[in-house]
């Protein structure tokens, strides 16, 4: 079974920007692992779970950067437990974790495990994320209910 690599895309109450997350997700299958970093700029700490992703109402929709055989999600559990957290840093947040944690797997040393897909950079993942927020916005599929909601 492959998984793809997403950057979720999130809304967040009372705070401006958007939640960025990493997400693992198998086609079809509403059920998914994600990693986020949770907290404050004094506090931040990556947070790894298992959710049903089409039930979080602040989703918006997501970004495909990778893709992997699911026989390495304990390694990919294991390399994201490993990307540097910056505290006290008002600069650094969720998007910026996201982005460090994909450049981590784009390296040389990890393409037997992952496929990271080329040209992924900060602007790009805004661009499509901002074009699926516009999607769910207008009441269109979003990439993520056409993955979780794909058959066979």
């Amino acid at each position: 079974m492959r998984y793809h690599l997403v950057v979720a895309h999130y809304t967040r109450d009372k705070l401006p920007g958007r939640h960025w997350a990493l997400a693992a997700v198998t086609r079809g299958n509403p059920w998914a692992e994600v990693y986020q970093i949770i907290g404050n700029t004094d506090s931040y700490g990556l947070e790894i779970k298992t959710v049903q992703l089409l039930r979080s109402g602040s989703l918006r929709g997501g970004f495909e950067v990778g893709e992997m055989d699911e026989s390495q999600l304990d390694w990919l559990k294991d390399t994201l437990s490993k990307v540097e957290i910056k505290h006290n840093d008002p600069n650094w947040h969720c998007q910026s974790w996201v982005i460090d944690a994909v450049r981590e797997l784009r390296q040389p040393e990890h393409s037997d495990k992952i496929t990271i897909r080329p040209g992924i950079t900060m602007q790009r993942i805004h661009d499509e994320l901002a074009a699926e927020e516009e999607n769910w916005e207008m009441g269109e599929t979003t990439f993520l209910e056409s993955l979780v909601n794909a058959r066979g």
